[in-house]
Formats: structure tokens, C-alpha cells, sequence
């Protein structure tokens, strides 16, 4: 069990969404690398602005959240990142916040995504997160700045299904549309 621990770990560590890992400097996490490299990423961190991972989950629907909770949970719990819950009314209807409304009272850093008072959405934009989760993948059902089209210009994406069909035909083209991947 704690060689398969260290596999996955390992795996996380080396993968692309690890990467901000490789720069934390060496006392801070498990290191699989020699010295030599150890005191070439110092170097680099030395250099590099220290500043959190900021990571955003697009969350509609409080029950499909529980499908990233372990992710979430995940990054709050490191030094070197963030995590924030960015909860949205289903659009295209505005003025109940049913995610804001029961995520708020559970996790820490939810912010609502539509403000009634102004009659505005949340800037993403100059929030200026590195990642933003989805959690569906209905493109249409999203107001246009959120959508992954004008979000992956200023953010890293990624989608994190909810659930899965096994069967073929329609089911699979909507959950894994081209259009979102």
C-alpha cells in the first residue's frame, strides 16, 4: 500500500499539474531528485516570485461538486496554492445562488459569480487564477466569460467529469465534446 502511495505521488509529482511542486524548494516536500538538480531548482526559487497556485472550480450545481471535493481539498491543504470555489446561478437564470447558498456555509474561499445588486458577473480576468476546474462540460450552459474558449486565454483549464455513461452515441459526444476538450 505505501509503494503504490509513493507511485501516485510520484506520478502527480512528475505530471504537468505538479510542475508548480518541482519549485517549492526541497525541505518542503519528497524529493525523488539528485542533489545536483536540488540545488539548481534553490536557484531557480531564489529568482522566482513567491506567490500561491491560484486554482478556481466553476461549480453551477452544488451536488456535482462532490466530484472534485478530493481535489479541492488537495490544493487547500498545500502552502503553494489556493483553492477557491467560484459559485454560479444556472444560467441563464440570475437571481438564485443555489451553489453560493450551500457552498458557502461548508468550504472557505466561495465566491459568488453573480452579484444581483450591480447586475454583474465576477471578473474572472482580473481575479487571474492558473487553473480553473470544470465540472461540465455544457459549454452553452455557461454566461460567455466563462466559457472555456475566453477563460483558456488567461488560465490553464481543466475538466473533471461528474459521471460516466457506458454507452456509445450521444451520451459520449456531450461529456467529452470536442469543443471543451
Amino acid at each position: 500500500m505505501i509503494k503504490s502511495i509513493k507511485m501516485i505521488l510520484k506520478k502527480f509529482y512528475y505530471s504537468k499539474m505538479g510542475a508548480f511542486l518541482r519549485y517549492i524548494p526541497e525541505r518542503s516536500i519528497i524529493s525523488y531528485r539528485c542533489s545536483k538538480t536540488n540545488k539548481s531548482i534553490q536557484e531557480i526559487n531564489k529568482k522566482k516570485i513567491k506567490e500561491p497556485l491560484k486554482v478556481v472550480f466553476l461549480i453551477e450545481y452544488p451536488q456535482v461538486f462532490n466530484s472534485t471535493l478530493s481535489i479541492f481539498d488537495s490544493f487547500n491543504s498545500m502552502d503553494a496554492s489556493e483553492a477557491y470555489i467560484l459559485a454560479l446561478p444556472k444560467f441563464p437564470v440570475k437571481d438564485k445562488n443555489e451553489a453560493f447558498d450551500k457552498l458557502s456555509g461548508k468550504y472557505i474561499n466561495v465566491i459568488s459569480g453573480y452579484n444581483i445588486e450591480e447586475d454583474s458577473w465576477f471578473d474572472l480576468e482580473k481575479f487571474s487564477p492558473d487553473y480553473v476546474f470544470y465540472s461540465r462540460p455544457y459549454v452553452k450552459e455557461y454566461p460567455s466569460l466563462y466559457r472555456p474558449e475566453k477563460v483558456s486565454k488567461y488560465a490553464k483549464i481543466c475538466y473533471t467529469t461528474y459521471g460516466f455513461d457506458f454507452t456509445l452515441g450521444y451520451h459520449i459526444e456531450v461529456n467529452y465534446n470536442k469543443r471543451l476538450m
